[in-house]
């Protein structure tokens, strides 16, 4: 019996495991962390990330995970990563079994943003001036050449976690110092920072996928982000941009050859970018899986494109086929309902009137009463994520408005 192996199945890649097996395979699930830090990250049970996966394996020690795969009575025909902490175990297990991959030898750069930086300066697309520190003198003396704000970041992050916008000496030192030597949210500790000069403009999502052959965009979405007393960043809006736009051609252009020049030649990519007013399109980051917060079950649901039947055959099959054009049948958005102070919860109210907008499509809540929760920061810490989609952009955006003002967490003092 063929199988596929799925590295992480959780939140955006949850999915696949049932597309597997609509396709006639069995799945084996490779989860990398300890399930208590699913739970921290995703708000998912070990029940809930066990189900449908045909064997199980705990380990991020792929010298384990070869000798388990190899007990198992099924012949291994894809190795898959299905969400961030799993890019660089499906990477090394493809290589090692021969199975279809994207370059090897550019799997870390798509993986440590120190790394990326490296091979994005040596690109010619636009790249800021960056450092890969060790110790605090680094952090200062590059700080002594460059202007502030400064951006310092762990080097194998997500979601936002431990990534921090800098104004002056303090609050880089301060920062250094959450991030060098700590756990990362998948629990690494960081035995660096990247430290690099601040990229302006709007922030974008461009998600590529790639076929075998060419690199095609499937979806481009706009951020629109907010800052508390604490945090600075925080996600509140996404939404999606249609591909014909003429204004994001060259982020478009800009994303397929990051896409190149990174290697990816099979399957999804997530690329974050910045239209910086002075050195234009700019690369934030890159990671060879899909996109977060569920962007491709909702591109599935809307569009003429199935980016987790064509991401298990073109790593299967070596190449598979994107429909042209790309079809959405309605305009969406995704709503984040950060809170900008945290305690315990007393009551959450206005779930039930938001489901009610003529845009709703569906929602996550990751909270419940009683709870204790922070202040937001990065997007694991928000307690409600919305879904909206809708043929009228305009009452798309009313809604969204809406859905804000009607979300609302009360605490016991």
């Amino acid at each position: 019996m063929r199988a596929v192996v799925l590295f992480d199945p959780v939140s955006s890649g949850e999915m696949l495991k049932k597309t597997a097996h609509e396709m006639g395979f069995k799945v084996i699930a490779v989860f990398t962390q300890s399930m208590e830090s699913f739970e921290e990250i995703y708000h998912v049970s070990q029940e809930h990330l066990f189900q449908g996966c045909d064997a199980i394996i705990v380990s991020n020690d792929i010298t384990s995970i070869l000798e388990e795969l190899k007990k198992r009575a099924f012949k291994i025909v894809g190795a898959i990563a299905a969400s961030e902490g799993g890019v660089e175990a499906a990477d090394e297990i493809a290589n090692v079994l021969g199975l279809w991959k994207n370059r090897f030898d550019l799997s870390v750069a798509r993986r440590d943003k120190g790394e990326m930086r490296k091979v994005l300066k040596s690109s010619d697309l636009s790249c800021p001036n960056f450092t890969i520190c060790h110790s605090e003198q680094e952090a200062t003396d590059f700080a002594q050449k460059h202007l502030f704000p400064l951006i310092i970041k762990t080097p194998k992050g997500s979601a936002t976690s431990q990534v921090y916008e800098c104004d002056d000496q303090k609050a880089l030192i301060n920062n250094f110092h959450k991030i060098y030597g700590k756990p990362d949210i998948y629990g690494t500790i960081a035995s660096c920072c990247v430290l690099e000069e601040y990229i302006g403009g709007k922030e974008y999502i461009i998600d590529t996928f790639s076929d075998g052959h060419k690199v095609f965009v499937t979806d481009v979405w706009v951020y629109e982000k907010i800052h508390s007393d604490t945090f600075r960043n925080i996600y509140y809006n996404v939404l999606l941009v249609p591909l014909e736009d003429p204004s994001v051609k060259p982020l478009i252009d800009y994303a397929i050859r990051v896409a190149e020049i990174f290697g990816v030649e099979r399957g999804p990519a997530h690329i974050e970018i910045k239209d910086d007013p002075v050195r234009g399109p700019t690369l934030i980051e890159i990671g060879t899986r899909f996109g977060g917060m569920r962007i491709p079950q909702f591109v599935k649901k809307y569009t003429n494109f199935d980016p987790y039947k064509a991401s298990i055959e073109v790593l299967v099959e070596g190449q598979t086929k994107i429909p042209l054009p790309l079809i959405y049948k309605k305009k969406l958005a995704i709503a984040f309902f950060p809170q900008m102070k945290g305690g315990k919860i007393e009551q959450i109210q206005g779930i039930e009137q938001i489901k009610k907008l003529s845009s709703y499509d569906t929602h996550i809540l990751n909270v419940k009463i009683e709870d204790i929760i922070p202040p937001s920061s990065h997007v694991g810490t928000i307690p409600l994520v919305g879904f909206f989609a809708h043929s009228d952009r305009e009452q798309l955006l009313r809604d969204l408005h809406s859905a804000h003002e009607l979300f609302k967490i009360s605490y016991l003092r």
